[in-house]
């Protein structure tokens, strides 16, 4: 290391020897070289002298044959940061700011709704979308089935029954009912059809289901569905179909008018505003257009049960 150390000095001594040839002599020259070679390059000299690790303590380290100069490096500068992290923390705090709003929001807006319509109806308790209470019978929407279900006493079977319908109090406070539907519920209670009429003699009455077979639709068939099933399970009132035309496909239903017959009916119309009448002791007309006939139906039953009346 020494001798390339030497080499490259004397490269450095010759070049400036050359250029100023006329102030100094070759013999000078030599002694000076001579000198240099023989100068005492003890190590103790040589750590004075050629210590690398005190430049670069220094920050720089600056060679004889090299005249690049490094740039020192401070140990208090601190680390340039990017400034996408504090961004992308406001950023995600923003999001999670507005959906708490937006959260509230539509509770306050879903509680203030929930306060217009008990005011409307004080045995109406409501406590969540889902839940509430009606003159203290639960009622619980199933979103899967589109279902609400509570339960009701059966005197006659001396247990409570399970009830499904499709609406529930609330979303029938704007239907409107005669008040003397349950006269109705009496009449068909009293009325005894004949033994062929009704299989294993397992229910109390009986009563028909009067439907246009010309207006048959899904909606329809589905509200004379959850008449029938919650007349003859829940309340032990046998149903029977009853068209008021004849129907080619089922000639064996009867074709029944409540004003010819003593029998009770009740009549599902399939039209006109929604609308539960009672225009003689032995008929009741359910009307509606759409989900609106179902909605009827749902309200009259809530009042055969005692929960709506």
């Amino acid at each position: 290391m020494l001798l390339n150390i030497a080499s490259k000095n004397e490269a450095k001594i010759r070049v400036n020897f050359e250029n100023n040839k006329n102030e100094l002599q070759d013999t000078e020259y030599v002694l000076f070289f001579t000198n240099f070679i023989n100068k005492d390059l003890s190590y103790s000299n040589m750590d004075d002298e050629f210590d690398i690790s005190k430049d670069l303590k220094k920050g720089s380290f600056a060679s004889d044959t090299d005249d690049k100069i490094v740039k020192k490096i401070n140990p208090d500068d601190k680390p340039v940061e990017s400034n996408w992290k504090p961004i992308y923390t406001y950023f995600l705090v923003g999001i999670i700011v507005i959906a708490f709003l937006w959260f509230g929001f539509n509770k306050f807006s879903e509680q203030r709704e929930f306060s217009k319509l008990e005011q409307i109806d004080e045995n109406l308790d409501i406590k969540t979308e889902n839940y509430y209470l009606y003159k203290n019978f639960e009622f619980t929407y199933d979103p899967n089935f589109n279902l609400y279900t509570t339960k009701v006493y059966n005197p006659k079977k001396g247990q409570e029954i399970l009830v499904r319908l499709h609406n529930g109090p609330r979303e029938l406070l704007d239907v409107p009912i005669h008040h003397g539907v349950n006269d109705f519920l009496k009449y068909s209670l009293s009325y005894k059809p004949s033994q062929e009429a009704i299989p294993g003699n397992e229910f109390i009455g009986g009563t028909y289901i009067l439907y246009n077979p010309e207006n048959d639709d899904a909606n329809q068939a589905r509200t004379y569905d959850e008449l029938r099933r919650n007349l003859e399970l829940a309340m032990d009132i046998y149903v029977s179909p009853a068209v008021t035309s004849l129907l080619i496909d089922r000639p064996e239903f009867p074709i029944k008018d409540c004003s010819k017959t003593k029998e009770p009916i009740i009549q599902l119309k399939y039209e006109g505003e929604t609308d539960i009448s009672y225009p003689s002791v032995n008929c009741i007309v359910v009307s509606g257009e759409g989900d609106e006939l179902l909605r009827a139906v749902d309200r009259l039953l809530l009042n055969f049960y005692g929960i709506m009346n």
